[in-house]
């Protein structure tokens, strides 16, 4: 059995950040799945496919259900309920009127869903299903950690910037999840694992990304979550494990969160935490074993 590792090609590096959750599980890539195929992987010889199917889906519906040659972890899995631009499909309404895919998942339960709201789509539909969070809460802070003296703004309004760079007297830094122009599987992770290491050194973070906090929680960062993004629904049940509040909030001083002295973040992530890298490690050990017995029996079969 070969071990996957889905890749993106969308303007969110939060995308590849989730990839780098999955991959420290795997004992190594053997290939790239991109999440927008799902139905034709390239896998070697036409072996088995080990994928921690993680993350957002999906932009590409018709893709599904993903090839038989996937053997997935349906963890930190997010169905999305909006449109797609160009042809007005939702991946939620997609999927609910497709048997086969219906029955995929069901088949590959029970599915951790990132958040409530496909927790409850998922359970609307029969499908065995528990709320795990995002794998994002696995990460490790780097064994060499130090405290750079930085608040670290991260793609929050800039009325909100204005503010707490009135009010603050740490220099201030910026960062952006927004990919511009073509980059490599290679090249996305890389950034990515820039701005995980960035937020995990960084003295507190302001943020409006779901991947900016949590990555924060993971490290032990001071985090504030801005509740400005559109679609909320992404953030059932993992905006409530940080601090967080609207601009208006803050701007108006309601948030009691000065980030010269910030609170510690709250602790409840660490159940779910721990559960993800339980259940993670168990799937990874199994399709390792699976592995090692399969070339066993090919060793033994060539002495006979």
């Amino acid at each position: 059995m070969k071990f996957g590792l889905l890749s993106y090609c969308t303007a969110n590096l939060g995308d590849d950040m989730q990839s780098i959750a999955a991959r420290r599980f795997l004992p190594r890539v053997d290939c790239y799945v991109d999440r927008e195929a799902l139905d034709a992987p390239s896998s070697p010889h036409n072996e088995r496919l080990a994928v921690i199917m993680n993350g957002w889906f999906c932009h590409r519906p018709d893709k599904w259900p993903p090839s038989p040659h996937i053997a997935p972890l349906l963890i930190s899995f997010h169905v999305t309920d909006n449109p797609e631009p160009d042809t007005g499909i939702r991946a939620r309404k997609h999927c609910a009127r497709s048997p086969a895919v219906l029955r995929w998942l069901a088949r590959h339960g029970p599915v951790g869903a990132r958040d409530l709201s496909t927790l409850e789509w998922l359970r609307s539909h029969g499908i065995a299903s528990w709320f795990s969070g995002c794998l994002t809460l696995t990460l490790d802070p780097p064994a060499d950690r130090r405290c750079d003296d930085v608040v670290v703004l991260n793609d929050v309004p800039g009325e909100v910037a204005a503010a707490i760079a009135d009010r603050s007297r740490r220099p201030l830094g910026h960062t952006t999840h927004v990919v511009t122009g073509p980059a490599s599987v290679e090249e996305r992770l890389a950034r990515a694992a820039e701005l995980i290491d960035l937020y995990a050194r960084a003295y507190c973070v302001v943020t409006t990304r779901l991947h900016g906090a949590l990555p924060c929680l993971a490290a032990g960062t001071p985090v504030l979550l801005i509740d400005a993004h559109w679609d909320r629904s992404r953030f059932t049940g993992l905006g409530e494990l940080v601090h967080h509040g609207s601009p208006a909030e803050f701007l108006a001083g309601k948030l009691d969160y000065d980030v010269d002295d910030p609170p510690a973040n709250p602790d409840r992530h660490l159940a779910l935490r721990a559960e993800l890298a339980r259940r993670t490690s168990a799937f990874v050990a199994s399709r390792t074993t699976t592995t090692l017995l399969a070339r066993l029996r090919e060793r033994i079969a060539s002495w006979i």
